[in-house]
């Protein structure tokens, strides 16, 4: 079932829909770029999918040739998705992503609802752990938060994760008016591509200290350090030996240098 504009309102007519602010509910009604989004995929042989909150399926009626989890947490949603694709690739469960187990999924695509946005993208870049690509739609200016790099506004260990990681790339802009309802801004799609071999224990780790250390962004790397180690000795001992400038702030430590500060740290003889 193609998802636009007259089709959006028919089903929520016919379900009697009380769109749910709090559930980040704005259905895409361009079925154009539902098509052009659902294609950066790419799956090949029998990668496992999975699209986070399908909504009325505006996405997932390009995804039913694959084999495919839909997961909606909107329980009258799942009801009306599961009952209009029998018979097809696609499997729907009614849950919570933050309580599912997303362990056994390679590729990942969602329109995410943007008052969790973070939240999710961390949880499945820490669980899911055969994920190979991630695409998803997200508010356009919460995008530089998972992109940007040192020393700039919104550079921050969500970030340095995917660099430990993989890697991100900005696709194209969304226009608020593709939505219904519309929301107050524009969205942005962006593909995280990820090694598996980069899955480690140690880049998670380094990931931990990071956030961390980006408690106090405002306070010296000297300072959130000590808090960090509890030992300011040690902190200025650290930071000397990897050449990092002990007033500088977390935002202009690059992601070698937390790599460096780790090793030192956990690795040193």
């Amino acid at each position: 079932m193609i998802v636009d504009s007259q089709t959006c309102k028919e089903i929520i007519k016919l379900l009697n829909l009380n769109i749910k602010k709090s559930l980040g509910q704005n259905f895409l009604i361009n079925p154009n770029i539902s098509e052009s989004i659902a294609n950066y995929l790419l799956p090949i042989n029998d990668e496992k999918i999975l699209e986070i909150g399908p909504g009325l399926g505006s996405l997932t009626h390009y995804l039913s040739n694959y084999t495919t989890t839909c997961l909606e947490i909107d329980p009258i949603l799942f009801k009306f998705l599961n009952d209009t694709y029998k018979n097809t690739n696609l499997n729907f469960i009614n849950g919570d992503i933050l309580k599912f187990d997303v362990g056994d999924y390679d590729m990942i695509i969602s329109n995410l609802p943007y008052y969790i946005t973070t939240d999710i993208v961390t949880y499945l870049l820490l669980h899911a752990k055969k994920a190979k690509r991630m695409v998803f739609m997200m508010q356009k200016e919460a995008v530089n938060r998972f992109c940007d790099t040192v020393n700039c506004k919104d550079y921050s260990p969500i970030g340095i994760l995917i660099s430990l990681l993989g890697k991100i790339k900005k696709e194209i802009i969304i226009s608020k008016n593709n939505f219904y309802p519309s929301p107050n801004v524009d969205s942005q799609m962006v593909v995280i591509d990820l090694d598996i071999n980069k899955k480690t224990r140690d880049n998670y780790a380094i990931y931990k200290m990071c956030k961390s250390l980006f408690q106090n962004k405002r306070k010296t790397i000297l300072n959130n350090l000590t808090m960090y180690l509890k030992d300011k000795n040690k902190a200025i001992q650290l930071l000397n030996k990897n050449n990092i400038n002990p007033l500088l702030r977390p935002e202009n430590i690059s992601v070698e240098e937390y790599v460096k500060l780790y090793q030192s740290l956990h690795f040193s003889v």
